[in-house]
């Protein structure tokens, strides 16, 4: 369990510590470290921000390059 902003314990679903994906020459995203709790979250950039990336990282899809992507305990590898 952690806190969020607001100081009130929540189980931690998502952590991604560090990751980094590139497509050849092009980083889709780089160094991204954060984590995220129960509840409702949304995921909004401009076209290239890297938002589909993360979202194949998390359904394992895609492996990170470096980095750690865990969701609900378990590394997404």
């Amino acid at each position: 369990m952690f806190s969020d902003p607001k100081g009130q314990s929540m189980h931690l679903t998502i952590r991604l510590d560090h990751v980094t994906h590139r497509y050849r020459d092009a980083v889709a995203l780089d160094d991204v470290t954060f984590q995220i709790g129960t509840g409702v979250t949304a995921l909004l950039g401009p076209n290239g921000a890297g938002k589909t990336t993360l979202l194949s990282l998390l359904s394992t899809a895609a492996a990170p390059d470096n980095g750690n992507v865990e969701v609900f305990g378990h590394r997404a590898d």
